[in-house]
């Protein structure tokens, strides 16, 4: 019998859903799904699903180390817990601005006080005070200053002067944050992607409460549209490697900005959305964790200690000899 494990948090709906779906598919009997208990956890005491659905260690540390010990024992996390934690924004902006896909301009700024158990001797390498004229110049107001790390959606401020910057910059202590140019934009979607290659996007207005961001009313898009933006989004999933992620694209005029890509857990609430929308999500996640749990376990090979996961080996002889060869040219698509 296969497997699949479910960790939840705050959600109040998808896990649940999620779990249900999977028990009710009455085509797999030889697929199990269950809701996580933890407890506190030895060092060799390894679970024994092929699968886990993870929406909560992000959040939780003691969560997060007892994921990573799951993949050693080959589980397969989603979302991977070695790339999912800690998120770090302004690396993935940079890595979509490598491939070619318009992002906000942003900056990295230090944190406004030193980070616990650092001191003034920790930054000599830091050119300060900044030069803020030239931060500004770049960027332009309005703007917004928001979190490095994590999501940055959280603790962000619209600030439209150099005041209201260092204004809210003063309460952010000793967090990192980055400051973005401010994209007014005429439209606004959410791209949910699935086992880097199924997708469903949704009408979404981060500007309101959170009750109100997901439209009641179907998609309307043009397709050539429509199918630009979804390819951006899978593009960016692939990237960072996510098999679960919501990648938010802004559009105005004839451009398509990157706005918020590094939401591995996105909110998937059966009250906030269409039961259409809800529906998707549970039974397209249900039916890829059922695939990977129909795999058997899980063997990565991204890791640099993976080839310790395949059980005990005799380590090769080191060679004297340099050896190579010039690999294969591959053909252009």
């Amino acid at each position: 019998m296969k497997k699949i494990g479910i960790l939840y948090g705050m959600e109040q709906t998808f896990p649940f859903a999620v779990n249900e779906y999977i028990k009710n598919n009455t085509k797999l009997r030889q697929v199990k799904s269950e809701l996580i208990t933890i407890k506190a956890q030895r060092i060799d005491d390894f679970y024994d699903y092929n699968v886990i659905l993870d929406r909560a260690s992000h959040e939780i540390p003691f969560y997060h180390s007892i994921m990573m010990q799951a993949a050693l024992g080959n589980v397969k996390v989603v979302n991977n817990p070695f790339w999912n934690y800690p998120e770090d924004n302004f690396f993935n902006y940079s890595l979509a601005l490598k491939l070619g896909i318009k992002v906000p301009k942003t900056a990295l700024l230090p944190s406004k006080e030193n980070p616990p158990g650092t001191g003034p001797d920790s930054f000599r390498n830091l050119i300060y005070p900044l030069n803020w004229e030239e931060i500004f110049d770049y960027i332009g107001f309005p703007a917004v200053i928001k979190p490095n790390h994590g999501n940055s959606g959280r603790n962000a401020f619209t600030v439209y002067n150099a005041n209201e910057f260092f204004s809210a910059y003063d309460f952010t202590g000793s967090t990192s944050m980055i400051l973005q140019e401010y994209i007014d934009f005429e439209k606004y979607f959410r791209i949910y992607v699935i086992g880097k290659k199924y997708y469903r996007m949704v009408d979404y207005d981060p500007r309101k409460p959170m009750h109100l961001r997901f439209s009641e009313q179907a998609i309307s898009i043009d397709p050539e549209i429509e199918k630009e933006i979804v390819k951006l989004a899978v593009k960016i999933c692939n990237a960072l490697g996510y098999d679960l992620n919501a990648v938010d694209i802004a559009v105005k005029g004839d451009n398509y900005y990157a706005m918020s890509f590094l939401n591995p857990v996105p909110l998937i609430e059966r009250n906030y959305m269409r039961p259409e929308d809800f529906n998707w999500l549970v039974g397209t996640t249900g039916d890829f964790l059922i695939s990977l749990a129909l795999e058997g376990k899980y063997i990565p090979s991204e890791y640099t200690w993976s080839q310790y996961l395949k059980g005990p080996k005799t380590a090769p002889k080191p060679s004297s000899k340099r050896r190579g060869r010039k690999p294969k040219e591959k053909s252009e698509e």
